[in-house]
């Protein structure tokens, strides 16, 4: 009798460990440029909660083929005002999306910025060649400069479309451009040491938040909003300003 009750001790408290190490992973529909910084956040958390973060990368300009995946998820992060308003018309939010950051695009230039390109107009310069990606941030580049009323100026020099936000840095460092336009988040991804941020300001930008919704397949939604307020305090919030997810200047989260 006592041997019997010993091994449903030992069994029980085998399963107690098994369900703490085991948690089932929060499952986040993630816009690519801020899976980086999400997931070296989403390590720490799964160390102080045991919930890790499952994050399933989508492109912010294709969604009809991201709405198909969205039927079995907990979260949708991105940074598209157009794809929540299409992700709420198809019902597939259980809560309004929550702010929790920003995308920031900037001029990327070599260490020391010898051709000292300090504004979106220098761009215009005889001789300056401009990288811009091929991706979304592309397009975001293009509305920047039409928004500024560049185009007959700077438009001309941007004869790189080439990688991603972080592959759009390598014609910079191989001297084939001498400037690129990509998202400040995107260069610390890179983990390059020889890269400068010049700053657009503000008025002159087109800065895009960044936020979660919970989602109404999530098996959990208490853990689900846990998340999102790990995500918004303070500790955080400098891990997110650290991966230039979240701008001192242009963005209080709040």
């Amino acid at each position: 009798m006592m041997r019997e009750r010993l091994i449903v001790l030992v069994l029980a408290a085998g399963l107690a460990c098994r369900a703490a190490g085991g948690a089932r992973p929060l499952r986040i529909y993630c816009v690519y440029h801020a899976a980086h910084g999400l997931r070296a956040i989403g390590r720490d958390y799964r160390k102080r909660t045991g919930v890790g973060l499952e994050l399933r990368l989508h492109c912010r300009e294709r969604f009809h083929a991201t709405a198909r995946s969205l039927a079995d998820g907990d979260l949708f992060l991105t940074t598209s005002p157009t794809l929540f308003a299409e992700a709420a018309k198809l019902g597939l939010l259980a809560s309004e999306p929550q702010r929790i950051g920003c995308v920031t695009p900037i001029i990327a230039v070599t260490k020391g910025n010898p051709h000292k390109i300090q504004s979106l107009a220098d761009l215009a310069r005889n001789g300056l060649v401009v990288a811009y990606p091929s991706t979304c941030i592309g397009n975001v580049s293009l509305n920047v400069i039409a928004k500024n009323h560049l185009e007959a100026d700077v438009r001309p020099h941007m004869t790189i479309r080439s990688g991603n936000r972080t592959g759009v840095l390598r014609p910079l460092v191989d001297g084939k451009a001498q400037a690129a336009l990509t998202w400040s988040c995107a260069v610390i991804e890179s983990g390059r040491k020889d890269i400068d941020i010049v700053p657009i300001p503000k008025a002159q930008n087109i800065i895009d938040p960044i936020h979660l919704a919970i989602l109404k397949t999530t098996r959990d939604r208490a853990q689900a909003q846990a998340l999102i307020d790990h995500l918004r305090t303070e500790p955080v919030r400098k891990r997110l300003r650290s991966f230039r997810l979240l701008e001192a200047q242009t963005d209080d989260a709040r």
